[in-house]
């Protein structure tokens, strides 16, 4: 999957906003950076291996969609976008996906998770005394209220997340089997 091209080539793409400064920039940081092996970036994001290429019978080359019926834009691996193949395959659709181990990632997953039914502000109006109060409210559908009312789950969690001793000195990985017993573990540890 391509992504692109946007930027100075094509300021006019969709995925084009501007940040605090007023610059306008890609929203999906592409061009992506050439990188000579994967990182791990400080927010915890993957910076994918992203070499130069030297075959030029590997690269692409489009009509710039920046500049009406003149011009070629060549795509190298910097407009790349991560994807999975079996995925796409299986889904029949574009899916991009990264790893990222940042805690944001759960904050975000539990978020959503927990973060309640659709929120909405009303506004009730008096007329003869023209007080307007603001309530803050929680719409909940049909299905949701029928949930509840007979205490039905609304979400599960599996497996349930046992905490283990991490050894951080050497970094060390770990490893018991499966049937070992919980003094045989500790051992291990």
């Amino acid at each position: 999957m391509v992504h692109g091209p946007c930027g100075d080539i094509n300021p006019n793409s969709p995925c084009m906003q501007k940040d605090v400064n007023g610059v306008l920039k890609c929203s999906k940081r592409f061009p992506k950076t050439f990188s000579e092996s994967t990182i791990i970036n400080e927010d915890g994001y993957p910076q994918y291996k992203r070499t130069r290429s030297v075959d030029t019978s590997t690269l692409y080359t489009i009509p710039n969609p920046g500049r009406q019926n003149s011009g070629r834009f060549t795509i190298d691996n910097r407009w790349i976008v991560p994807f999975n193949p079996y995925l796409s395959k299986k889904y029949k659709a574009h899916i991009n996906v990264e790893c990222c181990q940042s805690v944001q990632a759960v904050k975000y997953i539990n978020k959503n998770i927990y973060k309640g039914s659709d929120r909405t502000t009303l506004r009730v109006s008096d007329t003869e005394n023209e007080i307007d109060k603001y309530l803050q409210s929680r719409y909940i559908g049909p299905t949701e209220a029928f949930s509840r009312i007979f205490e039905y789950k609304i979400h599960e969690e599996d497996p349930t997340v046992t905490l283990l001793p991490i050894h951080l000195p050497n970094q060390q990985p770990v490893f018991f089997s499966e049937d070992s017993s919980p003094n045989q573990i500790q051992t291990i540890l």
